[in-house]
């Protein structure tokens, strides 16, 4: 009877013992679990914040970069667009001295066209006159002489009249040079216009493409610091 109960006996304690130690791990471990979970979430928390700052602090960065490059671009369009328009004021200037010198060479060129015809019809005059005198007339000239004064006076008078004739022949020689240097000039000169003229169509249109490009910087440049 006592073998039995004490077996049973030890049986009860060691339930108790372990009710005990039950109750003990629960109290301990269930307010550190309780206590832990916040924590956890609190650290979840402070690396999510830690993140977003990073994020933040990236994309700051990297719209200063962009802003700068913005910035640095603008300032090239800008060197360019006053470099075309210098060119440009040049072109215009050297067009302008290119029209007058066309104009005074036309000028010139008319006068000397002038000058040429009416020394050709001086010239054709003599001719004319010369043929149909022919050379009986200096002959006659030279023996209807009084004395032989009268005759070397008469003598110098004709070769003057040749010497004039010879003289005007040269500058007819001469007229007809000059003129064919000046079309030459002339239509050198237009060609240069025509260039000139290209070139100022060209340099409009860079500074257009130069002017559009720098308005669509500086509206980046709005639009980033905007953002």
């Amino acid at each position: 009877m006592d073998m039995h109960a004490k077996p049973k006996k030890h049986f009860l304690w060691a339930g108790v013992v372990l009710a005990l130690s039950f109750f003990v791990f629960m109290s301990v471990a269930v307010p550190a679990l309780s206590w832990a979970n916040p924590l956890d979430e609190k650290q979840k928390e402070l690396q999510q914040v830690e993140q977003k700052k990073a994020a933040t602090a990236q994309q700051l960065n990297q719209t200063k970069k962009q802003e700068r490059n913005l910035t640095t671009e603008l300032n090239t369009l800008e060197r360019q667009l006053e470099q075309a328009e210098n060119e440009l004021a040049s072109l215009n200037q050297k067009m302008q001295v290119t029209e007058n010198d066309l104009r005074q060479t036309t000028a010139e060129l008319q006068k000397a066209e002038t000058e040429l015809a009416e020394q050709t019809d001086i010239l054709g005059e003599r001719l004319r006159a010369m043929q149909e005198n022919g050379t009986v007339s200096y002959i006659e000239v030279l023996l209807s002489s009084g004395d032989f004064g009268d005759l070397l006076n008469r003598i110098d008078l004709m070769k003057e009249i040749i010497a004039q004739d010879v003289t005007l022949m040269e500058n007819i020689k001469k007229k007809q040079a000059e003129i064919a240097i000046k079309k030459h000039d002339l239509e050198k000169k237009k060609a240069q216009l025509v260039t000139l003229q290209g070139s100022v169509r060209t340099k409009k249109e860079n500074i257009e493409v130069a002017s559009r490009s720098k308005q669509r910087v500086l509206t980046d440049i709005v639009k980033q610091k905007e953002a």
